[in-house]
Formats: C-alpha cells, structure tokens, sequence
C-alpha cells in the first residue's frame, strides 16, 4: 500500500478550518499547498502566522508545506516558525537568480537544522537530472502530475516515463518518492507501477461524500 497525503488549497482562514474539520477524522498528516501568486498563477495559505494559529489547534495532526513560491530560500524563516511541520518541500524550478545550486544546498542545511526534513519538488517538463547535485541531502523527491498552481487538472502521463527514468538513474539511492496532481484511483494504479510510494490528493479525497473510503482506495 501507498501512503496518501490528503493536501489543500484554501484563500482564506474559514476555508481552511473547513477543510481541516471534514479531513480530521481521516487523516493524520496533511500537505498544506503554500502559494504565492508569482511563482504559479494562484495565491494559497501564504500566510504563515495565519497557518501557526489554525494547525496548532490539531494536536492529533501533523503537516507537511508544500511551498509553490518564488525563491524559497528568501522567506524561509517565516515558514519555519509554523509549528507542527514534519516535511517542507520547495521548487527546484522556484530559484531565479545566480549560484541557484548553491543556495539549494543552504536551504536543505537550514531546513534540516530545525529537524525538518526536505523534500524538492520538480514540474511536468522538469528533467530527474536537476536532482543528481542535491539526492543525498534530501528525504523526499516530489512528482508534480500536473501544473503547478491549481486543482482538478488532468493528470499528465509522460511524468510516468520521468519516475522510471528517475530510477533508473538513481536506482542506489533510497528515498521516497511522491506523485501530487490529478490523482485518482486509475493514476494512483499507474503510478504504482514506476515505483511511486506516496500520493497527494485533493479533488479526490475533497469532492468525495466518503473520504475515508477515497484515502482507502487510492492506498490499494
């Protein structure tokens, strides 16, 4: 079975104090999609001292920042202030600038210095490669399926080629792997196959009248 991360995208403090009730009986840990507006074309939970207030009511609850923003390494500091977080994962594609490789490497060091572990996500048109110079210092690579930015987008299956390659690359290397965009029961079999171990899920889990019998699904 595969672990699924129940994730959300919410404008404001009600939304996500809705979406924290209807998932608390199912899940405990959850991915908090973090937006911008400027890395992708949507703005999601940016607003950290807002997220402190609301996940530090969950205590059964642990968190995971899933951070879609432009130069991570900028306003890392702020994010981790948030209690309750396991796992920041940020954008490989989100370093604009000079000496990008450099900077990557000192915010894995500082995000692991607060016991947090780091994962580093890459986009549909993303190569594996990118990962070689950082795939020791990391817990966690994340698939993106879709586009970042929005849900309900239609799962992109040229990535499945991506994750074999990914192995096969770095087929020495033990660390999770994770899918996040357009999954559902028939993607979440197909990611399976090339090796996926964790899935992150919201139109499926969110839109669902029975979200535990979707977690459920999505894990077999």
């Amino acid at each position: 079975m595969v672990k699924v991360i129940p994730a959300i995208i919410a404008k404001t403090k009600t939304e996500l104090e809705q979406k924290l009730r209807f998932i608390e009986p199912y899940a405990k840990f959850i991915q908090l999609d973090i937006m911008d507006g400027k890395f992708v074309p949507n703005i999601s939970l940016n607003n950290p001292s807002m997220i402190s207030r609301v996940v530090k009511l969950y205590r059964r609850i642990f968190f995971e920042l899933h951070l879609m923003v432009k130069n991570p390494d900028r306003v890392i500091e702020k994010w981790l202030k948030v209690p309750k977080i396991k796992r920041i994962i940020f954008h490989w594609e989100a370093f604009l600038g000079f000496n990008e490789e450099q900077r990557i490497k000192n915010l894995i060091k500082k995000i692991k210095k607060h016991k947090i572990k780091v994962g580093i996500a890459i986009n549909p048109a993303t190569e594996v490669g990118v990962l070689r110079p950082f795939i020791n210092e990391i817990h966690y690579v994340l698939f993106l399926t879709v586009n970042p930015g929005f849900s309900g987008q239609d799962f992109q299956e040229s990535v499945l080629y991506k994750i074999k390659n990914f192995h096969e690359i770095f087929k020495n290397v033990k660390i999770k792997i994770g899918a996040d965009g357009g999954i559902n029961d028939k993607t979440a079999k197909l990611l399976k196959k090339v090796g996926v171990n964790v899935l992150s899920a919201q139109s499926f889990i969110f839109n669902s009248k029975n979200p535990l019998g979707a977690i459920k699904l999505l894990a077999k």
